[in-house]
């Protein structure tokens, strides 16, 4: 073999273990773990999990998350009251903990609460004017137990407005298994209550009170303290109704001292309702409603990244409880399926658009808990998936 060819061939040897190299430094990695409190050991329930846009997720309700992404992305895990992560997925180990913020409690001095509301009302309904009609994909859960038995699930995707507070839901695509009782119970769509109103708008009715209703003074009682650690400060405003009669929600904002970024907001709903239809008659229940919003600003705006919601209710002497989990996700897009406008009775709409048994086999977007696993692998082995 003359040196040439031996030159040419070591090049082309090297080239393709440059490829090789490259192909392994960029494959993909499964990566479960869950995300935990540094000094207690407590999971973190909600928590971020970044990659960027196009790839992202949230913890489940014991910490635990679930994410494909290569061995070159580095995850950035956060959670409101504790340090920011960013983490090497090579280094992702099956437990991340998160440190404290390490802030002291201090009632607010320099500023008053009002004040604090009327920034975050200010900057909110600038936001919400100039991005209104952003839009993206809303990945949904939801579950119902009736006593200890699981009666009710649903997963779909929605495309919606995001900017602020959910609205305009439309649905996509999903699945559904639903147990019709000895009742003959039609089930309750609660994903609405999903769409928390913070900023009064036009998406609720005038009699719906919101914490930055634009006459909050009077509809609310305010309390603010603030967590500081060093130069940085978050507010935490409590908003108690005035009139326990009213229909609407109250809680707790987070909010950034520094930006008057909307963080979190956490709560319960005063006055809820929801139908319910049995052997064609209707009764209006009271529930007790509780949720929590996380908000993320990697576009430039405040936009729900995540809401969590649980309510609970009886009737005919049976305990009902939903936990329903809608998650902002971003641009990850649904392929093969073709948009709906949302309507009341959810379960008619995904049964119309028939199931997707594979595209549901292949997407998880937010690990599932345990009792989700149980009853998803229950419905999927029986293949109950669309079955009322």
């Amino acid at each position: 073999m003359s040196n040439k060819n031996y030159a040419i061939r070591q090049t082309c040897i090297l080239m393709l273990m440059l490829v090789l190299c490259s192909i392994t430094v960029s494959a993909q990695h499964h990566l479960v773990a869950r995300v935990s409190d540094a000094n207690t050991g407590e999971a973190l329930p909600y928590a971020s999990v970044f990659v960027n846009s196009h790839n992202s997720t949230i913890t489940n309700a014991e910490g635990d998350f679930v994410i494909d992404t290569d061995s070159s992305s580095v995850l950035r895990i956060s959670y409101v009251g504790y340090k920011t992560l960013h983490v090497p997925v090579m280094e992702v180990g099956k437990k991340i903990l998160l440190q404290p913020d390490g802030k002291i409690l201090e009632e607010v001095v320099v500023m008053g609460s009002e004040n604090i509301v009327k920034q975050v009302r200010k900057k909110l309904k600038k936001e919400l004017k100039k991005k209104k009609r952003e839009s993206c994909n809303l990945f949904y859960r939801e579950m119902t137990y009736t006593g200890s038995q699981c009666t009710d699930f649903i997963e779909c995707f929605f495309q919606g407005r995001t900017a602020v507070q959910l609205r305009d839901l439309s649905l996509v695509t999903g699945r559904y298994f639903a147990v019709a009782s000895s009742q003959n119970s039609i089930p309750v769509n609660f994903h609405s209550l999903a769409q928390v109103p913070v900023l009064n708008t036009t998406l609720y009715t005038r009699d719906q009170v919101a914490p930055l209703h634009e006459e909050f003074k009077k509809l609310y009682m305010t309390d603010c303290q603030t967590l500081i650690n060093g130069d940085e400060k978050t507010y935490v405003l409590t908003m108690m109704a005035r009139n326990p009669k009213l229909w609407g929600v109250e809680g707790k904002l987070y909010v950034d001292g520094n930006t008057y970024e909307l963080l979190k907001f956490e709560g319960i709903g005063l006055n809820e309702r929801v139908k319910r239809v049995v052997q064609g008659y209707a009764y209006i229940l009271p529930v007790d409603y509780s949720f929590v919003v996380n908000y993320q600003h990697d576009n430039g705006f405040t936009e729900v990244q995540s809401v969590h919601f649980n309510l609970r209710y009886r009737q005919g002497g049976k305990q009902f409880e939903t936990n329903g989990l809608m998650f902002n996700a971003g641009l990850k897009t649904v392929k093969g399926t073709s948009k709906v406008e949302f309507e009341d009775n959810l379960i008619k709409k995904i049964k119309e658009l028939g199931y997707n048994r594979q595209l549901w086999d292949d997407i998880e977007i937010v690990k599932r808990t345990p009792m989700e696993e149980e009853a998803i692998e229950l419905m999927g082995r029986e293949d109950l998936f669309g079955v009322y």
